[in-house]
């Protein structure tokens, strides 16, 4: 595979160079970067013989075809049937010369790159079925219950305790039905197996793009490859996509012929080797090392972990790069003549089921943070503002900083915060922070945005978290020093292009359910009421372009939302959308 490596090195040299800052965050990279370019080799260096891959969606994952083949001596599949989904499997075979299918071919360039190591598949896949089937209490067939149940046994048969790869090819279903909610709904599934112990954070995910001609004329088609797009731009440290857009597939325009079967055995190896095709943008840097988790409770709780608290389906959140409903955790670092630096997060949402006296989003900031920060002082500061109309005067917002310590072979935790005013009823963006010592024993380092109180709001509360701040010292600064020329450049106008998918509910138009999206100024305008102008999108079931909501925009970004003139049922606007914010 030396040509494979050849191109992984150049992967690595491009994504390290042009355009990308040495400084900050990731000077100097970690030592293992060069690995991840090579995400197979990666697994394989530990003292095993054998290479676990889990394999789960749709019909593309189990559709077989007729004809025969020589599978590789060092292949094996686990033994369950898709015939009998809710049936386990009991044990590994050779893989059978008869069945054909695209993770055949999968295993078999795994098998034939390493031939003197062992390719165990464990393929669960059903065909028909949206995503709602991998997520908590669905209707009908639990798929995330089949991987719970197979995996273990399967690993058991081995005497192992984690899988190594997974491959995700699924979402026929849900453009079907134009789920919207695509990246949120897979964000979920990703927590939740994440949270096995047989799925390390650190295993490989490969996606697979639908057939982009499947149902020709179907919007819901290109609307998920966007978000599987999105998906993967998020992680691009331990996610890959795999695009069939040069698979012919057969005449329905979604299952995989015959003959392209191998194509894609070796489209999907290569992404794990080479890469894929999705790029950052210069200068942005992706962070695989935090950690998010959302909450609710009917009484507050004075511990992150606290019992009561409820994680699942009456949670979803998504955080993302703009607001394009992709899941990414984007984030820039400067390093200026103060030391300022700052990790900028985009839209980070959490919403409710029903009433509740606490909710909000925390967040493990990265490794790297801490490490750079023990011994100081920081202050972690965002932008927050009410997510909904329901949200009463009696709730108060609360930003809290946590420690987490080894002292005397103890783990013990600290907490400081600091609240913005108790009425928080704003539906603008409002900037809120908290200050806190980081002890040279610190572990563990997490900020904490919540909504306390005696609140008696309905299904739909939501609180919105935009751009975290982690800078050192006890005020967070919301100016980089700059010249005269940086000064008009930065502040008096800015320019952006941003890909959009936005939906709205059957109430279009209504305030509160309706495609809406904050677009983040780099820098505060001086201005707290820019003028804010925009080149118009392409629209999908709606007669007329997004509106700025002037009463939710201020000198931190600008909110917009569908009109409402706009019809009823989903609405999406995408495309490059040109923002000029200027101040008056």
């Amino acid at each position: 595979m030396g040509e494979i490596k050849t191109a992984a090195d150049a992967a690595f040299r491009d994504y390290n160079t042009d355009g990308v800052p040495a400084s900050g965050f990731f000077s100097p990279p970690p030592p293992d970067i060069r690995g991840v370019f090579d995400l197979i080799d990666v697994k394989l260096n530990f003292a095993t013989d054998s290479l676990v891959v889990l394999v789960s969606g749709q019909s593309n994952t189990v559709l077989e075809r007729t004809g025969t083949w020589s599978p590789p001596s060092n292949l094996f599949v686990w033994n369950w049937s898709n015939a009998a989904p809710t049936t386990p499997g009991s044990a590994f075979i050779a893989w059978p010369s008869s069945r054909i299918t695209n993770f055949a071919y999968v295993g078999k360039q795994l098998a034939d790159a390493y031939p003197t190591r062992k390719i165990y598949m464990i393929i669960l896949g059903v065909g028909g079925l949206d995503i709602s089937h991998w997520l908590p209490t669905p209707t009908g067939t639990d798929m995330y219950d089949i991987i719970d149940t197979n995996v273990p046994l399967a690993l058991t048969a081995l005497s192992r305790s984690t899988i190594d790869l997974f491959f995700w090819w699924q979402g026929e279903q849900d453009a079907t039905i134009s789920n919207w909610d695509y990246a949120i709904d897979y964000a979920v599934f990703e927590a939740r197996i994440k949270a096995e112990t047989y799925f390390p954070t650190t295993t490989p995910q490969v996606l697979t793009k639908l057939n982009r001609e499947a149902n020709d004329g179907l919007a819901g088609y290109d609307a998920i490859n966007t978000l599987l797009e999105k998906i993967v731009a998020g992680d691009m440290i331990y996610k890959r996509l795999v695009d069939t857009s040069s698979l012919a597939f057969s005449t329905d325009g979604i299952h995989s012929d015959l003959a392209d079967m191998p194509l894609y055995g070796k489209i999907a190896v290569d992404a794990l080797t080479v890469g894929s095709k999705v790029k950052l943008r210069p200068g942005r840097r992706l962070n695989p090392n935090g950690d998010m988790s959302f909450w609710q409770v009917a009484t507050p709780q004075s511990s992150i972990g606290a019992a009561g608290k409820r994680f699942g389906p009456e949670l979803y959140w998504a955080f993302n790069r703009g607001v394009d409903g992709g899941v990414s955790i984007a984030r820039t670092a400067h390093n200026t003549g103060q030391g300022q630096t700052y990790a900028r997060y985009y839209s980070l949402i959490a919403k409710t089921s029903g009433a509740a006296a606490e909710f909000g989003i925390a967040y493990n900031l990265p490794n790297d943070i801490l490490q750079r920060y023990r011994g100081q002082r920081i202050t972690c500061s965002a932008l927050i503002r009410r997510g909904s109309s329901v949200l009463t005067n009696n709730v108060t917002l609360r930003a809290s900083l946590w420690t987490t310590e080894v002292r005397d072979g103890t783990v013990a935790s600290a907490r400081t915060e600091t609240f913005a005013p108790s009425l928080f009823n704003s539906s603008r963006f409002i900037r809120c922070s908290v200050t806190l010592s980081i002890p040279e024993a610190t572990t563990g380092l997490t900020v904490q945005f919540e909504v306390v109180g005696n609140e008696v709001g309905d299904a739909n509360m939501a609180l919105h978290v935009s751009e975290i701040q982690i800078e050192p010292g006890d005020t967070a600064t919301p100016y980089e020093p700059r010249d005269a020329s940086q000064e008009v450049e930065e502040c008096q106008r800015f320019y952006q292009d941003i890909f959009m998918v936005l939906n709205g509910s059957a109430t279009a138009g209504s305030q509160t359910e309706v495609a809406m999206g904050h677009v983040i100024f780099p820098t505060p305008m001086r201005s707290a009421a820019p003028t804010i102008t925009y080149a118009a999108p392409t629209r999908v079931n709606c007669t007329v372009d997004p509106a700025v909501i002037t009463a939710m925009s201020n000198e931190n970004g600008a909110m917009f939302r569908n009109p409402a003139s706009t019809a009823a049922g989903n609405v999406v606007w995408r495309g490059h959308v040109y923002f000029d914010a200027r101040i008056n």
